[in-house]
């Protein structure tokens, strides 16, 4: 063998050695998948009838009325909802009005500011107790203002949700005030018209 063709293998043999590792790194190509032949499928029609099915009819159940009635109701609450056909049970000033002549007949100023401020009346129906209409706390024949009044006429022994006691703090009041708690209604009862001589028309 010649020098030239020793020479020759020896430097195929470097070139194999050397590119070996870089071959060896090269990723692989991935074989494409076959394609899949395309399938046609049959999917027979069905001949089969079924019978309509309706619906069962429907029984309409009326809700009994349970709409409250005073007998239903709780003491002291009047209507649970809008019922205007519920009217409850006025008291009567009469009486009212009879107690309070009585109980002030030395003081006719007091009978005078009982009428205008409330008509004699303690309360508005049976179980509750008259209260202001613009909203304030005033209370009973006198219109007592009970959030001031109600816990000092309490510690002096005086309800005044009650009528005696709405009555005798009213007269503790005037006693210390005069009528300067009533001045809101003065021009109803500081009148001739109203007090003649101390004497109620």
């Amino acid at each position: 063998m010649s020098d030239k063709l020793v020479t020759f293998f020896i430097m195929l043999l470097a070139v194999a050695i050397f590119a070996t590792p870089f071959l060896l790194r090269m990723p692989a190509q991935k074989a494409e998948p076959p394609i899949p032949p395309a399938f046609n499928f049959y999917i027979p029609q069905s001949t089969t009838t079924f019978p309509a099915v309706t619906a069962p009819a429907t029984t309409t159940i009326e809700a009994p009325d349970l709409k409250p009635t005073p007998a239903s109701l709780p003491a002291g609450v009047l209507c649970l909802e809008d019922c205007p056909l519920i009217v409850p049970e006025r008291v009567p000033a009469g009486e009212v009005e009879a107690q309070v002549r009585n109980f002030f007949k030395d003081t006719p100023v007091l009978i005078a500011i009982a009428k205008c401020e409330s008509e004699y009346r303690q309360h508005k129906y049976k179980g509750v107790v008259l209260t202001n209409e613009q909203g304030s706390s005033a209370t009973g024949v006198m219109q007592i203002m009970a959030s001031y009044h109600q816990d000092t006429a309490a510690n002096l022994g005086h309800d005044i949700q009650t009528t005696q006691g709405n009555m005798a703090y009213a007269y503790h009041l005037y006693n210390e005030r005069g009528t300067q708690p009533w001045d809101a209604s003065r021009n109803c009862w500081d009148t001739d018209r109203t007090l003649t001589n101390n004497v109620i028309l």
